[in-house]
């Protein structure tokens, strides 16, 4: 993992991309996905997606930034004061809502019921960078759940992506290649895990 820089120092970067980057690793620093590997490798990877498919920097930017407004102990405002409210709107597309209230003694199977509708509703309405974000974020995270995760879980996610993909058309334009990527993977992920089950 590469040196993270003191965040004084990511504010005199000018570049947004570079800022955008060092960022996401300052404040992601301590935090690991569930593989152990450190997090903040999760929206690097994402950003290089999203820069293959597109080569613009303003999604790009976004991705680096995806996760930091939902994970991080962080405000609006000082996203807005370091990347502008444009960015930081696109960032809050694909960010869940600080408070999500369950009903009491519900199920896991329930609460991750709710979790996709208000996912789906938010799908419904993204901005085509933030589009691009969330297709490139479904398929690392899926990536990384194939190899890690329990079957059953893995299969949960899974079938919550194909609902996410529905509710985004349109979709980007240029984003066919991604978008079959993405269904591919979902597809052999369910038939991996039916075999499973099946054996």
């Amino acid at each position: 993992m590469s040196q993270v820089l003191d965040i004084s120092a990511i504010y005199e970067i000018k570049d947004f991309a570079k800022k955008a980057k060092e960022f996401a690793k300052y404040m992601h620093k301590d935090q690991t996905r569930t593989d152990g590997s450190p997090f903040s490798l999760h929206p690097i990877a994402v950003a290089e997606i999203v820069k293959a498919h597109t080569g613009r920097m303003l999604p790009c930017v976004v991705a680096f930034l995806h996760d930091v407004l939902e994970d991080c102990d962080i405000d609006e405002d000082t996203m807005i004061d370091m990347f502008g409210k444009k960015i930081t709107d696109l960032v809050k597309e694909l960010t869940l809502p600080d408070i999500v209230e369950y009903p009491e003694n519900i199920s896991k199977k329930e609460r991750s019921e709710i979790k996709t509708k208000i996912l789906v509703e938010k799908a419904m309405i993204m901005r085509s960078d933030a589009k691009w974000v969330k297709l490139a974020d479904r398929y690392h995270n899926l990536l990384t759940a194939r190899k890690t995760w329990r079957p059953e879980s893995v299969k949960v996610y899974a079938k919550q992506g194909l609902k996410l993909y529905i509710a985004m058309s349109p979709y980007p334009e240029g984003s066919a290649e991604l978008r079959s990527k993405l269904l591919h993977l979902i597809s052999c992920i369910l038939a991996e895990v039916e075999y499973h089950e099946n054996s």
